[in-house]
């Protein structure tokens, strides 16, 4: 007699299986969405017109960006208030000069509070 069944079956480790890949299909697709949208409102530019455009927004006659990947002790807010006295003794006015303190990679704590 053959052992062929008429009948297949899902074992239960095969169902158990199936039933969490489709789990976690269906919570990747809901947590996508919201990050896709998420990425696209939140990048500030994406070509360099962009980033014109958005240089030009910065008021002031004066403008620095200071760019901090790394923390160096209060460096990464001593060079700006050193920029805004340098700027300040040769009798510009401080409404006409601004700095950007931009915070990424290990610079990104300066940015949080003391609670987390």
């Amino acid at each position: 007699m053959d052992d062929t069944h008429l009948n297949p079956t899902t074992h239960r480790r095969g169902f158990l299986g199936t039933i969490a890949a489709g789990a976690a299909a269906i919570g990747m697709a809901a947590i996508a969405s919201p990050l896709q949208a998420a990425a696209g409102v939140n990048a500030p530019f994406g070509s360099a017109e962009d980033a014109d455009a958005w240089f030009a927004r910065v008021k002031g006659k004066h403008r620095m960006i200071f760019d901090v990947t790394r923390p160096h002790e209060v460096m990464p807010f001593a060079w700006p208030k050193v920029f805004m006295m340098t700027n300040a003794a040769t009798g510009t006015p401080e409404k006409e000069n601004s700095v950007v303190v931009v915070l990424r990679h290990d610079g990104i704590p300066y940015a949080f509070e003391d609670r987390i």
